[in-house]
């Protein structure tokens, strides 16, 4: 039921994320022409079933990976979306990341990434060196997020990434 729930949202907030974009469909082309950040602000969405998967290097860690789609429900040429969730033991520890790929030179590479874990928990060995949650921007842009939210609010944290 979790899942059920959870896939149903994904698609929700996908769906919300604004853009400027009046396109009709999205070529290739346009897709290549189009810098990281006007592809984070395109609207997506997505159609389908979702669940979460094993992840193989890790049984702690469930996974979502998905192609977003376009207004007309087309998939858009070369981004992905994984989601990878390990819940602890305990609520007040976990780590949940939500990243945007954009392939590039038949690599996926990360165009955004929203990490999370409890506030006190150092999440990035740096520099610079973070505690708490924080977004990437692309490869070299690194920012700490400052919200009440813990770890219990996963949905919130969800509804955070799709509508950055």
């Amino acid at each position: 039921m979790l899942r059920i729930l959870l896939a149903r949202f994904i698609v929700a907030q996908f769906t919300k994320r604004g853009s400027s974009c009046n396109q009709l469909s999205i070529s290739v082309q346009s897709i290549k022409e189009m810098d990281d950040i006007e592809l984070i602000r395109l609207r997506k969405s997505y159609a389908g079933e979702l669940s979460f998967e094993g992840k193989e290097t890790n049984l702690a860690f469930k996974v979502i990976a998905f192609r977003p789609v376009d207004e007309e429900g087309l998939s858009i040429p070369g981004l992905t979306v994984e989601i990878h969730l390990r819940v602890g033991l305990t609520a007040d520890r976990c780590k949940y990341t939500f990243t945007l790929f954009r392939l590039s030179r038949q690599k996926k590479r990360r165009i955004y990434q929203l990490e999370v874990v409890p506030k006190a928990k150092r999440s990035h060995n740096g520099p610079p060196r973070l505690f708490g949650p924080h977004e990437h921007l692309g490869e070299s842009r690194i920012l700490p997020v400052q919200s009440d939210m813990d770890c219990t609010n996963y949905v919130g944290w969800l509804e955070f990434f799709a509508l950055e």
